[in-house]
Formats: structure tokens, sequence, C-alpha cells
């Protein structure tokens, strides 16, 4: 699969889950901490990661991927 092919089926599956998640992360009994990561695949193409950590009412623990965005690594991503 190609890097375009698989960034088209997370956007896809963020799409369809994304009301489930904001319910979630509404109904979280914690604070949800928000952390990014930034790397560069062995192609070089830079990716950013947001994702989300929490507890749910059920007292377990949980995550999430926010975002995944491609960076241009010729253009600045602040």
């Amino acid at each position: 699969a190609s890097r375009h092919e698989a960034m088209r089926h997370i956007a896809a599956n963020f799409s369809l889950y994304q009301s489930q998640l904001t319910a979630k992360l509404q109904s979280s009994v914690s604070k949800v901490h928000v952390s990014s990561d930034l790397w560069t695949s062995p192609h070089r193409h830079g990716v950013l990661a947001i994702c989300a950590r929490w507890v749910d009412k059920d007292y377990q623990p949980k995550r999430a991927l926010l975002g995944l965005q491609e960076i241009n690594q010729a253009q600045p991503f602040w």
C-alpha cells in the first residue's frame, strides 16, 4: 500500500469515529492530556501525530489519535 492510500484510510476511519470519540472525551472523569510526536519515515516523509489520553467513566485508561498530518519538510509547521 502506498503512503497516500494509508493516509486516505486513516482519514476515512477518523471521520467514521469522530462523533464517538467526541462523546468519549466529553464523558472523561479526568483531564484530557494531549501530546504530539513528530518523526520522519525511512522514506524521508515528515509526520506529525496529535494524541490524547484520559480516564473513562469506568476508570479505565484510554488513548486516541486525534490527528495525523504529513509535514512538508520545506514548510515550517509553526
